[in-house]
């Protein structure tokens, strides 16, 4: 079972997040927002809530009485996105609309990336794909942002990293926003 959503923040009641949810990070509505929507889907698998998970030390929220349970939670400006799965692991991501700067690119892409988005009709929608596409890709495997995942070839459908093999896909966002999901293929 594989579930997911992106939609606009206005749209998902806010519920109260426990202390080991934040992570001394503050509670602001978006985070609230994103962790409702979560919490509505871990009611449908059931019977799970919000407050049965805890973080890794990496930061990456899970629930100890069901390991074979993926969840994942993004937020941005206007927007929430969810994401849980009993197939593999599965990442997460939503951004707002933002300019492509050469300057990050040069960070975060590869050069091929970097001579797609310079030719590109539309750079920055390209841009933002593909960094939504590395973020969820990070989540997915619980580390973030690191280098081999920077380095990868996010924009393939299929993405192998760290011997895993990951099926990446853009998903339908509110206006404005651009989102990707990354899920283990076991």
């Amino acid at each position: 079972m594989i579930r997911h959503a992106v939609v606009a923040q206005r749209t998902v009641a806010p519920i109260p997040l426990p202390d080991i949810l934040l992570s001394g990070r503050p509670e602001t509505p978006e985070r609230a927002a994103a962790y409702g929507l979560l919490d509505r889907m871990l009611r449908d698998v059931g019977p799970i809530t919000v407050a049965d998970l805890i973080k890794d030390d990496l930061g990456r929220p899970y629930c100890p009485s069901r390991p074979g349970l993926s969840v994942s939670v993004a937020h941005t400006d206007g927007a929430v996105a969810a994401a849980v799965s009993t197939e593999g692991r599965v990442g997460i991501d939503v951004e707002a609309a933002t300019l492509y700067d050469p300057i990050v690119g040069d960070l975060v892409l590869t050069p091929a990336q970097r001579a797609s988005i310079e030719s590109a009709e539309k750079p920055d929608d390209l841009f933002l794909r593909l960094w939504t596409r590395k973020e969820a890709i990070g989540k997915a495997l619980g580390v973030g942002i690191e280098k081999d995942v920077l380095a990868c070839a996010a924009e393939n459908d299929t993405v192998f990293l760290r011997e895993i093999r990951f099926r990446v896909s853009d998903l339908r966002a509110p206006t404005g926003c651009h989102a990707s999901l990354a899920i283990e293929q076991i």
